[in-house]
């Protein structure tokens, strides 16, 4: 039975929690995947130290990438896009491949109105 990307994003979210940008950034220990476009990016991005693995490329980059990989089975994975579909589509696949993944709930957006620091936009 085919889905329309709504009702993708809707069953991502089912296997995937969400977390606020203010408590993705209190958490010092967790790792933060942005998988926006390097475009999206280059306009607004979080400061501080993230992951940055487009979403057509997290399945295949999530286990081969350092940071991700020495997070697994010890540190929750944030994952961050411009309002939520896109990270929850990539938190169920890090979910699927044994990550601790969460989506940061409103995105980029949500987490430069939370008045945490950003880079443009």
């Amino acid at each position: 039975m085919s889905m329309t990307f709504p009702e993708m994003v809707a069953a991502a979210r089912q296997k995937v929690g969400g977390i606020s940008a203010e408590a993705a950034a209190a958490d010092a220990d967790a790792v933060i995947l942005d998988v926006r476009e390097a475009k999206e990016l280059a306009d607004a991005r979080i400061d501080g130290e993230f992951v940055h693995i487009p979403l057509a490329q997290v399945g295949a980059e999530a286990e081969a990438d350092p940071t991700l990989a020495a997070a697994k089975g010890s540190k929750a994975i944030y994952v961050l896009c411009a309002v939520g579909g896109r990270a929850a589509l990539a938190g169920a696949a890090l979910v699927d491949l044994g990550f601790d993944a969460k989506v940061i709930e409103g995105g980029i957006g949500a987490w430069s109105a939370a008045g945490l620091p950003t880079t443009g936009g």
